[in-house]
């Protein structure tokens, strides 16, 4: 048995770690692009996005002004069992939330849409955003906190309807057009991660973008030969537009490209894609029911062997 003060302490210290320490792929990634880039003023936008990353781990201290909205991914087997059940388990994240939130590890940005009215402690109509997965052969709970920018989070998306005719040469054009248009006008912070869904329903399109932007790590590839070379195929194509770190020019626009996709309709598909911060804030951890807390290097949503770099 879980108990919910455990989950909210752990969540509690989960949201803090993914608000100032930038996971191990991410930084190297930054790293990486900052060590191959050629472009002066690029160069420059990377070096002190690097220093700043790392000042924040080392002072614990916000990695951006914008905390971002409260999301939270969770992942459980059948055999894990909660004191008082999923509604627990969402009032102590809520719980989390807001103490956080009063502590200052997090930013009040949280609004009603219409009226503007702020709650000043991230929590309202359908916040915390949750998701849930289960599957039957796991013996823990993994939570994972990633607070999403609104930045990349409202300008970033995009969504388009194909038909079949369109084809993977329609996939390719809409993703290069949609991360065209937001990165050079400055609605995100390239370089970014760029997640794309193809497939289902529209809702469950936009998920699978999502999940592809914040929960797959940079340098992983979909384990699908055809889906993995277009992937590689679109972050060629991204980075060779030449927009760069803050659309300032240079060779890196995108850290990488991530899909998934699901069935669709035989009268059309949708497509979608969803855009991470360079600071791609994720933190994870696994409660095990003798108590016991390990923390992740990074979330395992699509299985272990989708994680391997």
């Amino acid at each position: 048995m879980i108990h919910s003060e455990d989950i909210e302490k752990t969540v509690y210290d989960l949201i803090v770690q993914s608000a100032c320490i930038l996971p191990d792929n991410i930084r190297k990634a930054l790293e990486k692009a900052y060590q191959e880039e050629t472009a002066p003023l690029a160069k420059l936008h990377l070096e002190t996005t690097v220093k700043h990353m790392n000042l924040s781990r080392d002072h614990m201290i916000q990695l951006c002004g914008d905390t971002g909205y409260p999301v939270f991914y969770v992942r459980a087997g059948e055999r894990i069992f909660i004191e008082g059940g999923i509604p627990a388990l969402e009032r102590a994240i809520s719980a989390a939330v807001k103490q956080a939130t009063e502590d200052a590890w997090l930013r009040p940005t949280v609004v009603d849409p219409l009226t503007r009215d702020n709650p000043g402690t991230n929590l309202g109509h359908h916040m915390p955003y949750i998701e849930y997965k289960f599957s039957e052969d796991l013996d823990f709970m993994e939570i994972t906190a990633a607070p999403k920018g609104g930045g990349t989070e409202i300008f970033g998306p995009s969504f388009r309807v194909l038909l079949h005719a369109d084809g993977l040469l329609g996939v390719k054009r809409f993703v290069i057009d949609s991360m065209v248009q937001v990165s050079r006008t400055g609605s995100v912070c390239p370089p970014n991660i760029v997640g794309v869904g193809i497939g289902g329903t529209a809702d469950l399109c936009m998920k699978l973008a999502k999940q592809a932007a914040v929960l797959r790590p940079v340098g992983s590839r979909h384990p699908e030969d055809r889906i993995a070379r277009l992937e590689e195929e679109l972050l060629e194509a991204l980075n060779a537009t030449g927009i760069g770190p803050l659309a300032a020019g240079g060779k890196t626009t995108a850290l990488d490209v991530h899909i998934e996709y699901a069935l669709g309709h035989l009268a059309g598909f949708p497509a979608a894609i969803c855009v991470q911060c360079p600071a791609a804030r994720v933190a994870t951890v696994r409660l095990h029911e003798d108590g016991t807390v390990h923390k992740m290097a990074w979330p395992q949503w699509f299985g272990q062997e989708r994680e391997t770099i």
